[in-house]
């Protein structure tokens, strides 16, 4: 066993932050967040660390790393001294013990986890205003008519769109829900409300980049837990069970910017919600993947052919309250 195998081992991050004086520090689970002390924060929420891989990531300005970046940041030294120094602070004795830098799988996640949230595609965003009258809707499968007016649902009788292959078509009898983000509406998702009418669903404007969004992002304020849907509908259900920190992939996926996007929120926890069929079941144990080692991780499981607004709303209370711990 070399030195960083024996560190990682016995890692406890939370040490690490007391030694620096860290401002601010809130405990949750296997995270700390708190201020971060590279660039002198005092926002509380800008900097988190997982307490037992000691992989962080500042949402401000420092961008992520392994426990020894942060050393060597805060104390402008070189690697090798910052591993002799993680282990002074965590009382390990490493007399006798050899340091070889690439021994082991742990520098090849922090290297990872730093490409990860490095990714920095930039999307720009502007407010979306649909060219068409619409008018409120007041009823809407099961949903209270308090849910519809908080999503902002309307319906349009008829609305000409642009082509992919160049002109114009018409989507008739049409819900539309806004997708809100960073404060301004960028979107709708046009759904069918005739079984016969093609397409199911059609965002606009055309080009809208989903991927790069999370459905109800905006209403997530310091969460502790974030709930991971698949669609708009998923959402509302866990909104009418008292559950409003739900957020949606616009499909069973989360990329690598929604990916960015729930970790700069700051929680310390997700429950993964998506639907009771097998692209469902995949693509959960994808995100579990894609989340293990950053957050805790709670799955609902789902009977075959169940969702979040399929059921009724005491069975998905039950479910959530009853959601299995995975990592």
């Amino acid at each position: 066993m070399d030195a960083l195998e024996l560190i990682e081992q016995n890692m406890d991050a939370t040490k690490i932050i007391d030694h620096y004086n860290f401002e601010g520090v809130k405990q949750g689970g296997r995270f700390t967040r708190c201020a971060c002390k590279i660039h002198g924060s005092d926002n509380d929420t800008s900097f988190v660390i997982n307490n037992e891989s000691g992989l962080w990531t500042c949402h401000t300005n420092c961008g992520s790393g392994s426990i020894y970046m942060l050393v060597q940041q805060l104390d402008e030294c070189t690697f090798k001294e910052a591993v002799y120094k993680v282990a002074e602070i965590l009382e390990i004795n490493l007399d006798g013990i050899t340091l070889d830098v690439n021994s082991i799988a742990y520098l090849k996640e922090a290297k990872r986890h730093v490409l990860t949230m490095r990714k920095n595609k930039k999307v720009e965003f502007e407010s979306y205003v649909l060219p068409v009258e619409t008018r409120g809707v007041k009823k809407y499968r099961q949903f209270e008519q308090d849910t519809l007016r908080h999503f902002g649902l309307r319906f349009i009788s008829e609305i000409e769109l642009e082509s992919d292959k160049g002109g114009t078509y018409k989507l008739q009898n049409r819900i539309a829900l806004p997708v809100a983000f960073k404060g301004n509406v960028v979107g709708y998702g046009l759904r069918k409300t005739r079984e016969a009418d093609f397409p199911k669903w059609s965002n606009q404007p055309k080009g809208l980049a989903t991927r790069d969004i999370l459905y109800n992002y905006d209403s997530l304020h310091e969460p502790d837990n974030v709930v991971l849907c698949e669609g708009f509908f998923d959402v509302w259900a866990f909104y009418e069970i008292g559950v409003k920190n739900a957020v949606s992939t616009f499909g069973a996926h989360l990329t690598d910017e929604q990916y960015k996007l729930l970790m700069k929120t700051g929680c310390t926890s997700v429950t993964i919600a998506f639907d009771g069929d097998r692209a469902g079941r995949e693509a959960t144990e994808k995100v579990i993947e894609k989340l293990r080692g950053k957050v805790d991780v709670y799955v609902i499981k789902f009977k075959e052919g169940q969702d979040s607004e399929s059921i009724e709303r005491s069975v998905l209370k039950e479910y959530y309250s009853k959601r299995i711990r995975r990592c």
